[in-house]
């Protein structure tokens, strides 16, 4: 994985193609990229350029580079950062770029997801209406993202939410965190995970193992 340094992201993009010839597989961002900085900010476009040409796949942290920031920002910087990609339309700009957003469980996706879709319906009916809103929507919907392959979620082996997110948004999209134990309160969390009632077979091998070489552009083992 690639870390960047925020501070400049011209740099940042030229050593995202370094490390990509070095055999880099994506790049790591924080959900906030500095003081009252979200990824959808113009400076962070030549990292977006550079990930999509590259065909790097993204990858979302929580984490906040700047210090002024209190650690109950630390995982909410996740979700503000969903909310600025989808929102941004760097999505549509690099049709091959595939995001994952990790590290923060998955039950706050059916949340975000709404929230994503009601800012964008709130744009439309103020449009309508002749109320001067004058702002670019994204080409598609969450769902659909997620649908094609552009959207990705971590999730912890315990989550309660993991079967209704798994059948409401599809078994393709989940990744697991194989750097264990990873600050998990189970140990063994592939054991655990293979051990649960509510996922099929099938599921577990994807969360596993198929849908992370998927993001990851890796070959499937047989």
């Amino acid at each position: 994985m690639t870390v960047l340094d925020f501070n400049d992201p011209k740099a940042a993009a030229k050593e995202v193609e370094r490390s990509k010839d070095l055999g880099s597989i994506g790049i790591m961002l924080f959900g906030l990229a500095g003081d009252d900085k979200y990824l959808d900010d113009p400076s962070m476009e030549p990292v977006w350029a550079a990930a999509a040409e590259t065909g790097l796949a993204v990858a979302v942290h929580p984490g906040i580079a700047s210090g002024q920031y209190g650690s109950d920002q630390f995982h909410f910087s996740v979700l503000a950062g969903f909310k600025k990609v989808v929102l941004s339309g760097v999505l549509d700009r690099y049709p091959k770029l595939k995001v994952d957003f990790l590290e923060t469980g998955c039950a706050w996706v059916e949340f975000m997801l709404w929230r994503v879709e009601e800012e964008v319906d709130m744009v439309v009916e103020r449009s309508e209406m002749g109320i001067g809103v004058n702002a670019k929507l994204p080409e598609a919907s969450s769902e659909e993202y997620i649908k094609a392959g552009r959207l990705f979620f971590g999730f912890e082996v315990e989550d309660h939410m993991l079967p209704y997110v798994v059948d409401r948004y599809g078994p393709d999209a989940w990744l697991f965190a194989s750097d264990i134990p990873h600050a998990h309160r189970i140990l063994d969390a592939t054991g655990y995970l293979m051990a649960r009632e509510d996922l099929s077979p099938e599921t577990k091998r994807k969360l596993l193992v198929d849908d992370t070489a998927r993001f990851y552009d890796l070959p499937l083992p047989g």
